[in-house]
This record gives C-alpha cells, sequence and structure tokens, in this order.
C-alpha cells in the first residue's frame, strides 16, 4: 500500500497495489478503492484527461507488479481465472528495469508493455523460465493478453505403436521442470528417464490413440500440458479406402489405402477385387485398376496392410457397375461374337419385371468406327437378340435408345 501512514477519515492508503479496487484514495469518489485492478474495466478510466489517465489507470500496472513480486490467484473483473506465482521482488525489479530501458517508447501502450515485460524476462532469466510464465500470466490477472502458452517445447516419436514399445521424447524442456504422461488406454508406459522427458510406450490393443506430457515446475508451482500427439496403436484394422465406386467398363481406377500417419516405406499391402478386373500398377498404398471392356463386376475393393505390429484384416470400399452414366445399363453377348448377340437390360432383369418392362420399345443401331451404319431395327422386352452374321470382322458401336437416352455398347465381331 502506497502512503498508509498519511491518510486522513480512516483511509487505508493513496493508493494500493494489492487490491486497487477496495483499497485507497480517489478524491471524485465517495467510498474508498474504485481504481482499476483489469484493463480496461471497472473504474479504468476512458476521458480525455491525460493527467487523470496516467494517475488512476497506473494501478492496473501496479497491481501486475504487486502479482509477479508476491503472487496470487483468483478471478479478474473479465471473468478469467488466474494463479502467478511469486517470482520475488528482486527478480520483478529486473525485469521491468530491463523492460523499461530497452522495449518502452514514448508510445508504449499496455498490449506493447506486456510484450516488453516478457521479452525482458525471457532476455534475463530464458523463454519458459518460471519468471517468463508468471509475468504472462500476472498480465493475463490484469486482462491484458492471454494466459501462458509453452512456446517451441514439442514431443518427437513415431506414430505407429507396437507391443515391443516405442520411444517419445519432450524437446525444449525448461530449466528446472520435470515431465508426467499421459495417455489413452490402449497404451502402457513401460519406462522413463529420471526427469521423465523420454519415456517408452507399448501397444496393449489395436486402435487410434494419443499421448501428451504434462511440464511440471515446483518452482513455478505451474503444470502445462503438451499438445496432443496422435498414434495407432497395434496392426491397422478397418484400414478407410478412397476412390471410385460407381465404374464404367474399360476404364481407369486408382484406389488408395488411408493408413493413420501416412504410408511408411516398411509398410505393404494385399489388395483384392472383383474378379473381372485387373491389376494394372501398385505403389506404395494405392492400386491402379482396370475395368473389363464389357459388363464389370461389382464387389468390393478391399486392402490388409502389414505394418511392424503385424498384419490387419481386410477391409474397403463397395463398387458396382455405373448402369445408367456409363452405357452400362444393357449387357452384350457374346462379345466377340459371329452369329448372334443378346442384349439385356441390366436393370430390368436384375429387378422383378413389370409389366412395362416388357412392352417397352427400343431402337437399335449398330454402327462401324467410322459412324456408318450397319443395322437399325426395333426391339422390345428386357432382353432381346440381334443378327450380325452378316456384317464384316471388326469394332463397332451399338446404340439403344430408349427414347430419351441413349446408350452405347462395343461390339467386336469376328467370324
Amino acid at each position: 500500500m502506497v502512503a498508509e501512514e498519511i491518510m486522513k477519515n480512516d483511509y487505508s492508503c493513496l493508493r494500493s497495489l494489492r487490491n486497487p479496487n477496495s483499497e485507497g484514495f480517489r478524491k471524485d469518489y465517495s467510498t474508498e478503492g474504485n481504481y482499476p485492478d483489469t484493463y480496461d474495466y471497472t473504474f479504468y478510466y476512458r476521458g480525455e484527461d491525460a493527467r487523470t489517465y496516467s494517475h488512476i489507470n497506473s494501478t492496473v500496472l501496479s497491481h501486475w507488479f504487486y502479482l509477479v513480486s508476491v503472487g496470487g490467484s483468483g478471478t479478474n473483473d473479465l471473468g478469467n481465472q488466474y494463479n502467478v506465482s511469486s517470482i520475488g521482488i528482486t527478480n520483478a525489479t529486473a525485469i521491468a528495469w530491463q523492460a523499461e530501458l530497452y522495449y518502452f517508447t514514448a508510445t508504449t501502450n499496455f498490449s506493447l508493455a506486456r510484450e516488453a515485460f516478457i521479452e525482458a524476462a525471457s532476455d534475463l532469466f530464458g523463454e519458459n523460465s518460471c519468471q517468463v510464465i508468471n509475468v504472462t500470466n500476472a498480465w493475463y490477472a490484469v486482462g491484458v493478453g492471454s494466459a501462458f502458452q509453452l512456446s517451441d517445447v514439442t514431443i518427437s516419436g513415431t506414430t505407429l505403436v507396437c507391443s515391443s514399445g516405442a520411444t517419445f521424447t519432450v524437446n525444449n524442456l525448461p530449466p528446472s521442470c520435470t515431465v508426467s504422461w499421459e495417455k489413452t488406454g490402449n497404451l502402457t508406459l513401460l519406462s522413463s528417464n529420471s526427469n521423465g522427458d523420454t519415456a517408452v510406450f507399448a501397444s496393449n490393443s489395436n486402435g487410434p490413440g494419443w499421448i501428451r506430457a504434462f511440464i511440471n515446475s515446483a518452482s513455478c508451482g505451474t503444470s502445462y500440458p503438451t499438445p496432443y500427439f496422435e498414434v495407432w496403436s497395434g496392426t491397422f484394422e478397418s484400414t478407410f479406402v478412397t476412390g471410385q465406386v460407381a465404374v464404367c467398363p474399360d476404364s481407369y481406377y486408382t484406389y488408395t489405402a488411408q493408413v493413420p500417419g501416412g504410408h511408411k516405406p516398411t509398410y505393404s499391402y494385399s489388395w483384392t477385387y472383383p474378379s473381372n478386373w485387373y491389376n494394372y500398377d501398385q505403389y506404395q498404398n494405392t492400386i491402379s485398376l482396370v475395368t473389363p471392356l464389357y459388363n464389370p463386376d461389382g464387389g468390393a475393393v478391399r486392402v490388409s496392410v502389414t505394418n511392424a505390429c503385424g498384419t490387419s484384416g481386410y477391409s474397403g470400399i463397395t463398387v458396382y457397375p455405373d448402369y445408367y452414366n456409363c452405357g452400362g445399363y444393357f449387357s452384350l453377348y457374346p462379345n466377340p461374337a459371329s452369329e448372334i448377340i443378346t442384349i439385356t437390360n441390366k436393370i430390368s432383369s436384375e429387378l422383378e419385371t413389370k409389366v412395362e418392362d416388357l412392352n417397352k420399345t427400343y431402337t437399335v443401331r449398330i454402327l462401324d468406327i467410322y459412324s456408318n451404319l450397319h443395322f437399325s431395327g426395333i426391339r422390345s422386352g428386357d432382353t432381346f437378340t440381334i443378327p450380325i452374321n452378316n456384317l464384316t470382322d471388326g469394332n463397332y458401336i451399338v446404340q439403344i435408345s430408349d427414347g430419351k437416352n441413349i446408350f452405347n455398347l462395343k461390339l467386336i465381331i469376328k467370324h
């Protein structure tokens, strides 16, 4: 408290660093206190008179100095809970002097003052030191900036953890700090070194997980968590496969196994796919497949992944012919053909046949690759035949029109 020995009328002091809101004497108010302890909030002066501004609002900085010197906890006028541990008046004085000497200018405001004091504490005591932590938290307590967060403190390690164990290390651990670890239930902590900044975790069941470290400082009276470090525990189960599900004949598609943490050179992949598709290429966690010239089978594209922990089961996605959009609405058999071809409406044949399907008519045309017309006729029903014995060997296009859409099928004639 400032000038507590010269006050009249039972006022406690002229100004209070400890509790500006309720201790001290302010002439323009009839009750004791009425000085701000939180920036731009209760009792903060927002007028134009610089002399009034500098004297009244100075208690925000005074209260900051009190908190960082002797410590304190509570809830400020913004409703923010804070906890500041004492760094001692000697350290607080050195930081204040360093900030004013090297960082303050004539235009320094509260926000810039916060940056200057944190920078000064880092200069004198090091980044992430107790002094930096509590200088930052004291500014948070008076409503300027956020609470302290660890900077440059990271966890390094592998994203895959097997039963044999994997090592994780906290990097840039602040001086005089120790580490405690938190993890998901599918991991087991096997061991850690004396200060805990290196630990070994093992898998006890398959699935996603995470670890994080708490940085503990007895001298600071604080504990700060690092960000979560995500891992996969054990073999890869139910691997997610991405790629085209509705496919066309004679087309090229690529499918990718989305393994947690991305592909690693030590991973291998075993794929299954519909029986009449064929493997064009396989690279890392992708496979490129080509559908047959006619009527690709539906089914599934699945993968089994082997990582350092073992081999997973098969999982993947269901694929099917896109009859409506690829010209695969109809099937053609045989192909190649020599005497006659049979065309089937695949939608009608795979669903319960309706009367309107049997009575529906189609215009069928056969053209060569130069668009010359070799056959034109009307057919009805969900299955019908076309004679082709008078056509020469070669490649043709069979066009089927239902009056709204035209579907193209490739035909090879070979006598």
